[in-house]
């Protein structure tokens, strides 16, 4: 990979001290978490398989996309509207890391962009760019109000977009990802949220301008029924050759 120019790496910093300004003027620390009690963990995606009765309703037909045609339209926004993304992931961890990774990149080459993982996985960790032996801090810090948006934001080690892993902290109740969306999608051109937890992915959906389901066809497909029997409309399901492809878009 190329060593970015000088006139490119002063052009993102300034990229991201005007995103820090915009959080740190749009939204105080005490005002974007509610006290609220803690919830047992969720479940991983592959509980949807025994969630979904086999006499449920018919479900209308899915047809899995490309995720280049996708990034495309979601791309294909108004300039002045963010876009928020959330991308549920029904593969093991290290594989759903690596296909919300690649489509946030490609989002990244089209304006400014977050991915944040919402889970406790520490697959996210790596994305970090720097040297510090130390998990670095992220969205659960960030809810548990340790920290603020500045020390959850990252930069990709590889890429112009911006991470928050899930960081250190216990992992926070679903209700925390509508405040910390909402402070985001005042500073980003698209926010993208990644997780693997079924009720998660029930309870937050609704929040966010697209969902994607991606991984194993199954389960996926699955996961992409009982969503859109939640209420969930245009649920996009990926298919497995295009989580390979999106970092050509």
């Amino acid at each position: 990979m190329s060593v970015p120019a000088p006139d490119e790496e002063r052009e993102q910093d300034r990229d991201e001290e005007d995103i820090d300004d915009d959080l740190e003027d749009d939204v105080e620390d005490d005002d974007i978490f509610d006290d609220v009690e803690e919830e047992e963990g969720p479940t991983l995606f592959r509980r949807a398989a025994v969630r979904v009765e086999p006499e449920a309703a018919p479900r209308s037909e899915a047809r899995a996309e490309d995720m280049v045609e996708v990034v495309g339209r979601i791309a294909d926004r108004d300039e002045a509207a963010s876009v928020a993304v959330l991308l549920v992931g029904c593969a093991p961890a290290r594989e759903s890391c690596e296909a919300a990774t690649r489509f946030a990149r490609a989002l990244a080459r089209r304006g400014s962009a977050i991915l944040v993982a919402v889970d406790d996985d520490d697959e996210y960790d790596r994305l970090v760019a720097g040297d510090d032996p130390e998990p670095p801090h992220g969205f659960a810090d960030l809810a548990a109000r340790e920290i603020t948006f500045a020390d959850a934001i990252h930069r990709d080690a590889r890429s112009r977009l911006h991470v928050m892993p899930g960081g250190c902290a216990e992992p926070p109740p679903d209700e925390d990802t509508a405040f910390a969306l909402e402070a985001l999608t005042r500073a980003y051109d698209f926010v993208v949220f990644a997780t693997r937890r079924y009720e998660r992915a029930l309870a937050v959906a609704h929040c966010f301008d697209f969902v994607l389901v991606g991984g194993d066809d199954e389960i996926a497909a699955l996961v992409r029924d009982e969503l859109e029997q939640a209420g969930i409309d245009d649920v996009v399901l990926l298919e497995d050759e295009a989580l390979m492809s999106a970092s050509a878009a």
